[in-house]
């Protein structure tokens, strides 16, 4: 797991231009460093089970783009350990554990496999809070079946699940609730009605702590956001016909086995395809022996079942942006990891033939992606796919200036890869071309200091020089960097707000 997903970090991260949200939580870390807290605005998925990660690689120097892919490799090997882990502890496998299982875990380092770049290359996503709740509903799901669970061992899967709930609280939407659904029907079943009725005050209790937690955050001046500011819309009915088609499609995209990818390409690829395909196959056949075996599946297998399911019906239904061609890939990694889950569960449940069939497939796609992996960091060693940041931020900070606003996936991004003078600080622009931080991953510490001369990158925000002059006064000049244009005032002559962006 460790040899892959290394590798697959290298490989990936060799032409994947890294982007303001994989490294907007190492801006907010240099923010509170360099200029203290006054009042910030983080996003709903705060993920602070990965800060104290975070934490360390700064201290010693990790940032940047090789923070990034560190973190990678660090979140999702502790991720597939996590997943790992809860498979074995929710009792689906057998015991003692097989030789056929060495080979089936591998799968959990073939993530790559399954959408890597949107849904678990970057530490900005939730790999390892998905690994985690794996193991937390095998937990779970093994104390509420005892006749008398002790305490103490509730209340620590209560916290664990508030944590989680608290790092990210799509992970209790996309995993949480089908739990919740599973135990509801428990409750009809009087075996499991005490079992079922314990994992529901469980999750109940454990979502209404971590929203008192982030109530008490904002004590501190912390403010989380929505995604989208927190909007949400319903497909209308019009629409739902193409939708489901969309999330369908990205679904087979995201899993490896698109109709292209079955039947185009090179013959390695090609391959690869048809052995994932087999991959959700299996997945597919653990679901089934999970529904077969119902009354006596564990929660977690359970669980995993309804997240195929569920997935991308939430996301066919519901969406964070009103126009409905659009989807979000990392919205169904719920789907992805029941899938991957199942897998494991189908390989160590079939026997004969097809166990054995089972296990070489699955060997051989881990070595076949493997290999993949090694051709492309071979192939793309030499590629500098953050060359574009590098040389703007030199060239602004050859022009002397002392800020720059940008916008968001302008500045964050430029700022951390290429650190130093000048600091880039996100903004907004109004109609009437007033300025203010955007509040995203920002601090309104730092807007402090007296800077002599700012600059304002006109690329990618809603208003234009003339706008800002009139509410600035006049620029002092526009300068041309790496074919973007930015306007330049001297604070001297410019209006104090400028400056305060109040």
């Amino acid at each position: 797991m460790a040899a892959t997903t290394t590798l697959a970090v290298v490989a990936s991260s060799l032409l994947r231009q890294v982007n303001s949200d994989d490294v907007a939580w190492q801006r907010l870390l240099d923010i509170w460093g360099t200029h203290g807290h006054e009042k910030a605005w983080i996003s709903e998925d705060l993920f602070v089970t990965r800060y104290p990660l975070y934490v360390v690689l700064d201290a010693i120097g990790v940032v940047g783009r090789r923070g990034v892919n560190v973190a990678a490799v660090i979140t999702n090997l502790a991720a597939g350990t996590a997943f790992a882990a809860g498979l074995v502890v929710s009792g689906e496998l057998s015991r003692p554990l097989r030789w056929r299982l060495v080979t089936a875990f591998a799968v959990l380092s073939l993530w790559t496999t399954l959408a890597w770049d949107q849904v678990f290359f970057s530490p900005n996503t939730r790999t390892l809070e998905l690994g985690l709740i794996v193991l937390a509903l095998a937990w779970l799901g093994v104390l509420a079946a005892r006749p008398n669970p002790r305490i103490g061992a509730l209340v620590g899967v209560t916290a664990l699940g508030a944590f989680l709930w608290l790092s990210d609280p799509f992970v209790l939407y996309a995993v949480g609730v089908p739990a919740a659904i599973v135990a509801a029907f428990d409750l009809l079943t009087p075996p499991r009605r005490r079992a079922g009725a314990v994992v529901l005050a469980v999750l109940a209790v454990s979502a209404f702590a971590a929203q008192v937690a982030r109530w008490f955050l904002e004590l501190f001046d912390v403010f989380l956001r929505g995604v989208a500011g927190g909007a949400r819309h319903v497909t209308s009915l019009s629409d739902l016909p193409d939708r489901a088609r969309l999330v369908l499609e990205r679904y087979a995209a995201l899993l490896g086995v698109s109709g292209s990818e079955l039947t185009s390409g090179p013959v390695g690829s090609t391959a690869l395809a048809w052995l994932r395909l087999g991959l959700v196959v299996l997945g597919v056949v653990g679901a089934v022996l999970t529904v077969r075996h119902w009354s006596t599946a564990s929660l977690l297998a359970r669980t995993l079942v309804v997240c195929i399911v569920s997935s991308p019906i939430a996301v066919t239904l519901v969406n964070v942006y009103a126009d409905p061609d659009i989807v979000l890939d990392r919205y169904l990694a719920a789907g992805l990891i029941g899938v991957a889950g199942l897998a494991v569960v189908s390989v160590d449940r079939l026997s004969g033939v097809a166990g054995h069939a089972a296990v070489v497939m699955i060997a051989v796609l881990v070595v076949g992606v493997f290999a993949s992996n090694v051709v492309s960091a071979v192939e793309d060693r030499d590629a500098r796919p953050d060359a574009d940041a590098t040389a703007l931020a030199r060239g602004a900070r050859a022009n002397l200036w002392d800020r720059v606003y940008a916008y968001y996936w302008l500045a964050v991004r430029t700022q951390q890869l290429e650190p130093g003078d000048p600091e880039w600080i996100h903004v907004e622009c109004d109609k009437g071309g007033r300025l203010r931080q955007m509040p995203w991953h920002n601090d309104t510490s730092v807007l402090e200091g007296r800077p002599a001369t700012i600059a304002v990158a006109l690329e990618g925000l809603p208003c234009t020089l003339g706008d800002l002059e009139r509410a600035y006064g006049p620029a002092a000049r526009t300068t041309e960097i790496d074919g973007r244009l930015f306007a330049v005032w001297e604070t001297a002559d410019a209006s104090p707000r400028l400056r305060t962006l109040t």
